[in-house]
């Protein structure tokens, strides 16, 4: 209804809103969640990686073989620390892809399933259909449901154009921005997990000796950090979800939803972007 700038406003908006209500379950799907044909794909260069490891191994033996025929380079007591050491880190090698697999899918479950069970808590008291449905029509479906960025956003721009536009404005296209960074990391994160699984036969190489060893900490700190984002970042999202959802219950009825509450709620979900 502003002439001259209302047309460019409202879509602008809506459309930002739109973005941030799909938010986690694009970044879930797309950047989160390692796909299954991600890691198959990563199995051919595997393989290499795999036989360079198995060369490996029959050089440490042949070097055992020789330390024990002559008693030079490893001691008795040495080999015998070893030997249990290289049968473990065989196995693991020719095991290496099979584990990732299973680390990855696990890391899936997880990331899903936290954020599930915070978003699936029920907030507030109970209300009927046609209470649902009176909220629904005001665009503010907050208080029996999920917190929803388009619907808070129509309600706070009906409340009033100066707060839509002074306060709204830069909550969603801050939280939009911050979505744009994360995406780009994220991208990152997935080259890094497919790298760290075709390298994972000679990390459990360096697992055999003591100068070695520390390389292959360093691999699995890593692997493991990566791995856990997705089950992290859905703990904080679906906290940050209850949270809002919370605050939101608190500040709306549905004869006078606050506003301000509403953009408060808003504020607090966009708070994991960041």
């Amino acid at each position: 209804q502003i002439k001259g700038i209302g047309w460019l406003i409202c879509p602008t908006m809506e459309f930002l809103a739109n973005i941030n209500d799909m938010a986690y379950g694009v970044l879930a799907s797309n950047f989160l969640q390692i796909d299954t044909g991600l890691v198959k794909g990563a199995e051919a260069p595997w393989a290499k990686f795999k036989d360079l490891a198995n060369i490996a191994f029959v050089v440490a033996l042949l070097f055992v073989i020789y330390s024990q025929v002559t008693s030079v380079g490893i001691s008795n007591y040495g080999i015998k620390k070893m030997l249990p050491k290289i049968i473990v880190a065989a196995l693991l090698v020719n095991l290496s892809f099979i584990i990732c697999q299973i680390a990855v899918d696990l890391s899936n479950i997880l990331g899903y399933g936290i954020s599930r069970f915070f978003t699936g808590l029920e907030v507030g008291a109970t209300l009927d259909s046609t209470t649902q449905e009176g909220l629904a029509d005001k665009g503010l479906e907050t208080l029996g449901t999920a917190l929803n960025w388009s619907g808070a956003i129509g309600l706070i721009m009906v409340a009033g154009v100066s707060i839509a536009m002074a306060v709204s404005f830069p909550v969603v296209l801050s939280a939009l921005l911050a979505l744009a960074m994360i995406v780009l990391i994220l991208l990152a994160r997935k080259a890094l997990i497919v790298l760290l699984i075709v390298i994972a036969p000679l990390a459990f190489v360096a697992y055999l000796l003591p100068n070695t060893e520390q390389w292959f900490k360093k691999w699995a700190k890593m692997f493991s950090t990566l791995l856990l984002l997705f089950p992290i970042i859905g703990l904080v999202f679906g906290a940050s979800a209850l949270a809002a959802k919370i605050v939101a219950t608190a500040g709306g009825n549905e004869d006078d939803p606050d506003p301000l509450i509403q953009l408060a709620a808003l504020g607090i979900s966009a708070l994991p972007f960041f």
